[in-house]
Protein backbone atom coordinates (compact mmCIF):
# COMPACT_ATOMS: atom_id res chain seq x y z
CA UNK A 1 0.00 0.00 0.00
CA UNK A 2 1.60 3.06 -0.60
CA UNK A 3 2.56 5.69 2.17
CA UNK A 4 -0.26 8.09 1.33
CA UNK A 5 -2.81 5.42 1.66
CA UNK A 6 -1.29 4.18 4.96
CA UNK A 7 -1.42 7.84 6.37
CA UNK A 8 -4.63 8.60 5.12
CA UNK A 9 -5.93 5.57 6.70
CA UNK A 10 -3.99 6.61 10.03
CA UNK A 11 -5.53 10.09 9.66
CA UNK A 12 -8.82 8.74 8.95
CA UNK A 13 -9.48 6.37 12.02
CA UNK A 14 -7.99 8.83 14.65
CA UNK A 15 -10.53 11.51 12.98
CA UNK A 16 -13.22 8.96 13.19
CA UNK A 17 -12.52 7.70 16.27
CA UNK A 18 -12.25 11.78 17.77
CA UNK A 19 -15.17 12.87 15.98
CA UNK A 20 -17.41 9.40 16.16
CA UNK A 21 -16.10 7.62 18.79
CA UNK A 22 -15.26 4.44 16.51
CA UNK A 23 -12.93 1.70 18.37
CA UNK A 24 -12.74 -1.80 17.33
CA UNK A 25 -14.87 -4.06 18.53
CA UNK A 26 -14.98 -7.94 17.34
CA UNK A 27 -18.01 -9.64 18.08
CA UNK A 28 -17.96 -12.21 20.59
CA UNK A 29 -20.92 -14.24 20.38
CA UNK A 30 -20.79 -16.40 17.07
CA UNK A 31 -21.97 -14.84 14.04
CA UNK A 32 -24.10 -16.49 12.09
CA UNK A 33 -24.54 -16.25 8.32
CA UNK A 34 -27.15 -17.38 6.37
CA UNK A 35 -27.64 -16.57 2.72
CA UNK A 36 -30.81 -15.00 0.55
CA UNK A 37 -30.93 -16.82 -3.03
CA UNK A 38 -30.86 -12.97 -4.31
CA UNK A 39 -28.89 -12.42 -7.20
CA UNK A 40 -26.57 -9.03 -6.91
CA UNK A 41 -24.72 -7.58 -9.62
CA UNK A 42 -21.12 -6.91 -9.46
CA UNK A 43 -18.82 -3.71 -11.22
CA UNK A 44 -18.34 -5.68 -14.25
CA UNK A 45 -22.34 -5.72 -14.59
CA UNK A 46 -22.81 -9.47 -14.18
CA UNK A 47 -25.12 -11.19 -12.21
CA UNK A 48 -23.68 -12.93 -9.09
CA UNK A 49 -25.81 -14.91 -6.58
CA UNK A 50 -24.11 -14.70 -2.64
CA UNK A 51 -24.72 -18.33 -2.02
CA UNK A 52 -23.10 -19.53 -5.46
CA UNK A 53 -20.22 -16.71 -5.27
CA UNK A 54 -19.05 -17.49 -1.62
CA UNK A 55 -19.44 -21.30 -1.99
CA UNK A 56 -16.64 -23.09 -0.98
CA UNK A 57 -14.37 -19.87 -0.43
CA UNK A 58 -13.34 -17.85 2.30
CA UNK A 59 -15.16 -14.55 2.26
CA UNK A 60 -13.88 -11.27 3.59
CA UNK A 61 -16.69 -8.44 3.21
CA UNK A 62 -17.27 -5.17 3.72
CA UNK A 63 -20.14 -2.81 3.52
CA UNK A 64 -19.95 0.81 1.84
CA UNK A 65 -21.35 2.85 -0.36
CA UNK A 66 -19.97 5.36 -3.08
CA UNK A 67 -21.06 9.02 -1.82
CA UNK A 68 -19.54 8.14 1.98
CA UNK A 69 -17.95 11.11 3.24
CA UNK A 70 -17.03 9.06 6.71
CA UNK A 71 -15.76 5.49 7.17
CA UNK A 72 -16.15 4.00 3.85
CA UNK A 73 -13.21 4.69 2.01
CA UNK A 74 -11.22 3.86 4.89
CA UNK A 75 -12.80 0.51 5.17
CA UNK A 76 -11.96 -0.12 1.14
CA UNK A 77 -8.29 0.96 2.06
CA UNK A 78 -8.07 -1.73 4.79
CA UNK A 79 -9.62 -3.85 2.00
CA UNK A 80 -7.04 -2.59 -0.02
CA UNK A 81 -4.31 -3.75 2.41
CA UNK A 82 -6.29 -7.12 2.73
CA UNK A 83 -6.10 -7.66 -0.90
CA UNK A 84 -2.20 -7.42 -0.94
CA UNK A 85 -1.99 -9.59 2.52
CA UNK A 86 -3.48 -12.42 0.93
CA UNK A 87 -3.24 -11.60 -2.87
CA UNK A 88 -1.16 -15.03 -3.43
CA UNK A 89 -4.65 -16.92 -1.97
CA UNK A 90 -6.89 -14.97 -3.91
CA UNK A 91 -9.22 -16.71 -6.38
CA UNK A 92 -10.76 -20.54 -5.59
CA UNK A 93 -9.88 -19.91 -1.99
CA UNK A 94 -10.41 -16.54 -0.88
CA UNK A 95 -12.45 -13.55 -2.20
CA UNK A 96 -13.16 -10.05 -1.16
CA UNK A 97 -16.54 -8.38 -1.35
CA UNK A 98 -17.86 -5.24 -1.09
CA UNK A 99 -21.69 -4.83 -0.44
CA UNK A 100 -23.43 -1.44 -0.84
CA UNK A 101 -25.59 0.44 1.45
CA UNK A 102 -27.05 2.04 -1.14
CA UNK A 103 -28.36 0.42 -3.90
CA UNK A 104 -30.61 3.15 -5.19
CA UNK A 105 -27.68 5.05 -5.72
CA UNK A 106 -24.65 3.03 -6.50
CA UNK A 107 -25.02 1.77 -9.97
CA UNK A 108 -22.02 -1.21 -11.33
CA UNK A 109 -20.91 1.72 -13.26
CA UNK A 110 -20.17 4.04 -10.28
CA UNK A 111 -19.18 0.90 -7.89
CA UNK A 112 -16.36 0.25 -10.95
CA UNK A 113 -15.10 3.67 -10.52
CA UNK A 114 -15.16 3.65 -7.05
CA UNK A 115 -13.52 0.27 -6.92
CA UNK A 116 -10.71 1.68 -9.24
CA UNK A 117 -9.16 3.25 -6.69
CA UNK A 118 -8.55 0.25 -4.50
CA UNK A 119 -8.69 -2.88 -6.08
CA UNK A 120 -6.28 -4.64 -8.12
CA UNK A 121 -7.69 -7.96 -8.64
CA UNK A 122 -10.23 -9.79 -10.58
CA UNK A 123 -11.39 -11.42 -6.91
CA UNK A 124 -12.63 -8.59 -5.13
CA UNK A 125 -16.31 -8.21 -6.19
CA UNK A 126 -18.58 -4.74 -5.50
CA UNK A 127 -21.88 -5.78 -5.37
CA UNK A 128 -25.32 -3.66 -5.82
CA UNK A 129 -28.29 -4.56 -6.77
CA UNK A 130 -32.09 -3.86 -6.54
CA UNK A 131 -33.15 -2.39 -2.97
CA UNK A 132 -35.05 -5.11 -1.80
CA UNK A 133 -32.51 -8.03 -3.01
CA UNK A 134 -29.33 -5.65 -1.43
CA UNK A 135 -31.59 -5.51 2.10
CA UNK A 136 -32.08 -8.98 2.52
CA UNK A 137 -28.25 -9.39 1.62
CA UNK A 138 -27.39 -6.90 4.26
CA UNK A 139 -29.71 -8.94 6.86
CA UNK A 140 -27.73 -11.87 6.60
CA UNK A 141 -24.72 -10.50 7.30
CA UNK A 142 -26.74 -9.03 10.68
CA UNK A 143 -25.77 -5.10 9.02
CA UNK A 144 -28.60 -2.41 9.63
CA UNK A 145 -30.80 -1.22 6.86
CA UNK A 146 -33.27 1.22 8.19
CA UNK A 147 -31.95 5.09 8.09
CA UNK A 148 -29.70 6.79 5.86
CA UNK A 149 -26.85 4.88 4.18
CA UNK A 150 -24.39 7.72 6.10
CA UNK A 151 -26.16 5.43 9.77
CA UNK A 152 -24.31 2.61 8.81
CA UNK A 153 -21.60 1.44 11.14
CA UNK A 154 -18.15 0.06 9.91
CA UNK A 155 -18.07 -3.51 9.95
CA UNK A 156 -16.34 -6.09 8.30
CA UNK A 157 -16.54 -10.03 8.07
CA UNK A 158 -14.19 -12.96 7.28
CA UNK A 159 -15.64 -16.31 6.99
CA UNK A 160 -16.56 -19.44 5.35
CA UNK A 161 -20.05 -20.63 4.74
CA UNK A 162 -19.34 -24.71 4.89
CA UNK A 163 -17.09 -23.74 8.04
CA UNK A 164 -20.30 -21.70 9.16
CA UNK A 165 -17.29 -19.95 11.27
CA UNK A 166 -17.47 -15.86 10.62
CA UNK A 167 -15.47 -13.21 12.51
CA UNK A 168 -16.94 -9.74 12.65
CA UNK A 169 -15.65 -6.44 13.38
CA UNK A 170 -17.24 -3.08 13.90
CA UNK A 171 -15.30 0.14 13.75
CA UNK A 172 -11.97 0.08 11.89
CA UNK A 173 -9.70 -2.91 12.24
CA UNK A 174 -6.34 -3.10 11.44
CA UNK A 175 -6.13 -4.85 7.93
CA UNK A 176 -3.40 -7.09 8.93
CA UNK A 177 -5.34 -8.77 11.74
CA UNK A 178 -8.41 -9.51 8.97
CA UNK A 179 -5.65 -10.99 6.75
CA UNK A 180 -4.70 -13.09 9.26
CA UNK A 181 -7.72 -14.27 10.54
CA UNK A 182 -8.91 -14.57 6.75
CA UNK A 183 -5.81 -16.98 6.21
CA UNK A 184 -6.60 -19.18 9.17
CA UNK A 185 -9.97 -19.50 8.28
CA UNK A 186 -8.65 -20.27 4.94
CA UNK A 187 -6.39 -23.07 6.04
CA UNK A 188 -8.53 -24.69 8.55
CA UNK A 189 -11.83 -25.28 5.81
Amino acid sequence: MPKTVSIRILFLSALLYGQWGFAVAVAEEPTIVQLPAVALVDQENRAQRLDRLFEGRTIVIDFVFTSCKTSCSILSAIMAQVEKDVRERLGDELILVSLTVDPAHDTPVQLKDYAGRFATTAHWYWLTGTVPDVKQALRAFNVPVFGKPDDHPPIMMAGNLRTGKWQRWVGIPDPHDVAKTALMMVESK
